[in-house]
């Protein structure tokens, strides 16, 4: 309505300008018309004043009705120039409001779009730093089970060598108590020998001392005989 008004106020400012022209060549016309019949009515000899006057009402009817028609013939024409303006007008509006409802559903779109991108681009923020936690806690989980890996391999290994160790003590253990064993049996065999020994020499003895009787007692009998052949 603001761009309507001005262009009214002027239309009707001209309308009023061509009115003001219109009476003012009106009166030009009178004035012109009544010179004219002031020069007839001074030729008596030419025509007749009754006849003239009427012959210059007839031509200033005319002339009203014609000037009546051009400025009727105006009117319409500005009227019909004010509704085109008016329609250009109404229509330039209809399509500055379809434009600008065009542009906001336009913004309105883009806005939506441009919200929809920004929330896409959160929660794709949100999924990469949730996969970036998982990838580290996953990394801090293999790092623990590597750590804890190796120290299962090195108490392992612990284990290992100790029980090569104590394998080793067991064998040696095992070696010492063969050789303890083997030791004892050489000592047993020794014993025995010497007992076996002991008993030959102590079987010996005793033959020797039953032979150092026998003797004694055959040299006591061959003492005894000695004797009695003596006493005899």
């Amino acid at each position: 309505m603001a761009a309507k008004i001005p262009r009214e106020s002027i239309a009707r400012a001209g309308a009023g300008l061509l009115a003001v022209l219109v009476h003012v060549a009106f009166v030009g016309l009178l004035i012109t018309s009544l010179d004219r019949s002031s020069v007839h009515l001074a030729s008596p000899s030419q025509v007749d004043p009754v006849q003239a006057v009427v012959i210059d009402e007839a031509q200033l009817a005319d002339q009203v009705a014609r000037i009546r028609s051009e400025e009727d013939a105006r009117q319409q024409a500005e009227q019909a120039r004010q509704r085109e303006l008016e329609l250009q007008a109404e229509r330039a509006r209809t399509e500055r409001v379809k434009e600008e409802e065009r542009l906001a559903e336009v913004q309105q779109r883009l806005e939506s779009e441009l919200l929809q991108r920004t929330r896409a681009l959160q929660e794709l923020d949100a999924r990469q730093r949730a996969l970036a936690e998982r990838q580290a806690q996953e990394t801090r989980r293999l790092e623990e089970l590597a750590e804890a890996q190796k120290r299962e391999q090195e108490q392992l290994t612990r284990i290992t060598q100790a029980q090569h160790v104590e394998q080793e003590k067991q064998r040696a253990a095992e070696q010492e108590k063969q050789r303890a064993e083997e030791q004892r049996r050489q000592a047993e065999a020794e014993r025995q020998k010497a007992d076996e020994q002991r008993r030959r020499a102590e079987t010996e003895r005793e033959r020797a001392e039953e032979q150092r009787r026998l003797a004694e007692a055959e040299q006591k009998k061959a003492e005894e005989q000695r004797r009695t052949a003596e006493a005899e």
